[in-house]
């Protein structure tokens, strides 16, 4: 259970960074809100990675 519950904490800092380089007014935010969204998205990659090499089992 804990494994969805950090994927999709990284989903949420993926959309909290869109969100933020969407409403930005100047080239600060707007950066930072990419690298968070970078960041959500390599999260979740890596975890898929690291389930993958773990051999976890996923509910179809």
């Amino acid at each position: 259970m804990s494994k969805w519950l950090f994927a999709a904490l990284g989903m949420l800092i993926a959309l909290a960074g869109l969100f933020l380089a969407s409403r930005a007014h100047d080239t600060g935010l707007y950066v930072h809100g990419f690298l968070l969204a970078g960041f959500g998205v390599a999260l979740n990659f890596w975890l898929i990675g690291r389930w993958e090499r773990l051999g976890v089992q996923t509910p179809a």
